[in-house]
C-alpha cells in the first residue's frame, strides 16, 4: 500500500462530478493499492500553501508527496516568479522527510484565459520548478509540455468550467497516469 500526500490547488482539488476530487479518483482506478490525503485547496498560491504547511504539521508517512502549485502565482504573476521560486524553496524544506513529486502548471486556452494567464507566464514558473527538481533531484512530471505534446491538448482543458484552465476527465486520466509511474520508480 502506497500513501500520497497532493499539495496545490484547484487542478488537484477539483471534483469534475466524481465524488471524489477526480486526480483521487483517477489514481485509484490506476492504483487501487494507493491512499491518497489531497490537501489541495481552489485558488492556493505557494504562498498559501507554505502557509499551509507552517501551520499544519505533517503527522502521517507518505510514500510521495506530489506538488502541483505555480498555476495561480502566474495569475496576472500575483506572485513574482522571483518570490514563486523562494515559495518553492522554502516548502520543500517542510518535505525533507518524504519522496517529492514536482509537477509544472499545465498550458492554458489563452482565448478564455489572457490576460490573466498566458502560456509563456506558465513556462516561466513551470522552469522555475524544473529547476529546482533537477537541483535537489525531485521526481518531475512536466505537465505543460506533456500536455501540450498532445494533439487535442485544447480539449484536455475543457472540464466542467470550460474555462481553459480546469481540465476535465481526460486530462486527469493523462496526470493520473504521469504520477502513477512516477510512484512506481519509488
Amino acid at each position: 500500500m502506497l500513501r500520497i500526500l497532493l499539495l496545490g490547488d484547484s487542478l488537484l482539488a477539483r471534483y469534475e462530478g466524481a465524488k471524489q476530487p477526480m486526480i483521487n479518483y483517477q489514481l485509484g482506478v490506476l492504483n487501487p493499492d494507493v491512499v491518497i490525503d489531497n490537501w489541495a485547496l481552489a485558488g492556493q498560491t505557494s504562498a498559501d500553501v507554505l502557509n499551509q504547511l507552517k501551520q499544519t504539521s505533517i503527522r502521517k508517512k507518505y510514500d510521495k508527496v506530489c506538488l502541483l502549485i505555480g498555476t495561480n502565482d502566474a495569475r496576472y504573476q500575483t506572485i513574482k516568479p522571483v518570490n514563486f521560486a523562494e515559495n518553492l524553496l522554502a516548502i520543500t524544506t517542510y518535505l525533507t522527510d518524504f519522496s517529492v513529486i514536482l509537477i509544472t502548471p499545465p498550458p492554458v486556452d489563452e482565448s478564455k484565459q489572457r490576460p490573466k494567464r498566458t502560456n509563456a507566464n506558465l513556462r516561466q514558473y513551470g522552469k522555475i520548478v524544473s529547476e529546482l527538481a533537477d537541483k535537489h533531484q525531485y521526481q518531475l512530471i512536466d505537465l505543460y509540455h506533456l500536455f501540450h505534446r498532445q494533439t487535442n491538448w485544447l480539449e484536455l482543458l475543457k472540464g466542467q468550467l470550460d474555462d481553459g484552465l480546469h481540465f476535465g476527465e481526460t486530462g486527469y486520466k493523462l496526470l493520473a497516469t504521469a504520477i502513477n509511474t512516477q510512484i512506481q520508480l519509488r
